[in-house]
């Protein structure tokens, strides 16, 4: 049966979409800074202008991007959207029976690996960008230099957020968008955290202290909010059986 388009229903395609581009684009940025850090170093070894090796990365990045919009829109044809699906349509010659549910169960077959592919790619590059700059900061220290805590903990951060979207996944975690938003501001109250404690070790003071401090507070409320509603939402999910209602319901002879 044909559905009149509303703008509910629009916005539920439309969400479906966005956050599957948002994925596309963090992976994009992912590969883009790997890729800058390689051609970066290659390039200051080689003796390259720097304009030249920003240029390189800003044209492989936007490659990457207007290459990789297409992952999205493929991914939501034939999804299923609780009581309806976004399926396409010949107009020349009728359906065959069954073509609808068929059409769902490939794109659920298709989308699991490679939503999981997209995300290891981001927890690789991760690991490796905390990796490297934590090792230059470490390499620093060695020297004499002076580097900030609160600067070695965020990189400290990214290896672990790397570690936990791998982890995640290899165990089909279900938490959504609030699982990793949640581990996102719980990071970011983390190397608030150090912050501040660094901050009053040296003395120092902060420009605005009370707003700095609600944020912190902020960030960790909220945080853990949304971990325990994407915890939720795992356990929820793994109550149902995804496969038993994407597979075609078998006819009467």
């Amino acid at each position: 049966m044909e559905l009149k388009v509303t703008w509910k229903l629009a916005l539920r395609v439309w969400w479906a979409f966005f956050w599957r581009l948002a994925i596309t684009f963090a992976v994009v940025c992912a590969i883009t800074c790997i890729f800058a850090l390689v051609v970066g170093y290659t390039g200051t070894w080689l003796g390259v202008a720097l304009s030249i090796l920003v240029a390189i990365a800003k044209v492989v990045g936007w490659c990457l991007g207007l290459s990789l919009t297409i992952i999205p829109i493929r991914l939501i044809l034939g999804k299923r959207f609780g009581h309806f699906r976004l399926l396409l349509i010949s107009t020349d010659s009728p359906e065959p029976s069954g073509s609808h549910s068929m059409s769902s169960f490939w794109t659920w077959r298709i989308e699991t690996p490679l939503l999981s592919l997209i995300a290891y790619t981001i927890g690789i590059c991760l690991i490796i960008c905390g990796d490297v700059f934590l090792y230059r900061d470490i390499t620093l220290l060695a020297t004499g230099s002076n580097v900030r805590v609160a600067q070695c903990m965020i990189e400290s951060i990214c290896v672990i957020w790397g570690g936990l979207l791998c982890l995640a996944t290899r165990l089909q975690y279900r938490g959504g968008l609030w699982s990793i938003a949640g581990a996102f501001l719980v990071g970011s109250a983390l190397i608030r955290t150090v912050s501040i404690v660094e901050t009053h070790a040296l003395a120092l003071q902060f420009n605005s202290p009370n707003a700095f401090y609600a944020g912190t507070a902020a960030c960790w409320l909220v945080g853990t909010a949304l971990l325990v509603v994407g915890h939720l939402r795992h356990r929820r999910k793994k109550e149902v059986q995804p496969n038993t209602a994407l597979e075609p319901t078998p006819t009467a002879p």
